[in-house]
């Protein structure tokens, strides 16, 4: 093999490498931007549902029953919740 022959495959096998670097890193961005997604959906799930048990308390600590009692703490509806309860 003469010293060009080896140069041009040396050239050959950086393109190579090169090509697979950006198909991996194309895969990444897409990987990270479905992952950004998912993260701002659970936020936005998570905000929700805070909205919805804002509406709940449990009573006062000296309010609630120790251990060993039978009776379980009831929920009540946090004044100007909207709810009915």
């Amino acid at each position: 093999m003469t010293a060009s022959s080896e140069q041009s495959e040396g050239v050959r096998e950086v393109g190579a490498a090169v090509t697979e670097m950006d198909r991996v890193t194309q895969q990444n961005v897409a990987f990270i931007q479905k992952n950004a997604d998912s993260a701002r959906e659970l936020e936005a799930h998570a905000e929700e549902m805070l909205a919805a048990v804002a509406a709940f308390r449990l009573p006062e600590p000296e309010a609630r029953p120790q251990r060993g009692q039978d009776s379980l703490p009831v929920l009540a509806l946090a004044p100007g919740s909207g709810l009915v309860g």
